[in-house]
């Protein structure tokens, strides 16, 4: 995909002046780099989120479960 994106870029290329060469390559890098950390951060937020699941199923106890734990702990600390 970005191999074709690059090869299209240098037909293109081939007949623009220096300047122009240059921004497209820098084009090109800025959205490689987008590219690579949007990819991260999805990745990471569903590893999180499916992590802290399968957490709490491998416990025995279901997100509602904690949920109810962490508002009732809540309410303990309120009443001391």
């Amino acid at each position: 995909m970005l191999l074709a994106i690059y090869e299209f870029h240098y037909y293109v290329l081939s007949f623009s002046s220096l300047s122009v060469r240059l921004s497209n390559v820098f084009f090109l890098v800025c959205t490689y780099f987008a590219w690579q950390y949007l990819g991260k951060r999805i990745k990471l937020i569903s590893y999180t989120r499916r992590r802290s699941v399968e957490g709490a199923r491998s416990m025995g106890h279901t997100m509602k479960y904690l949920i109810e734990k962490r508002t009732r702990r809540r309410g303990r600390e309120e009443r001391k």
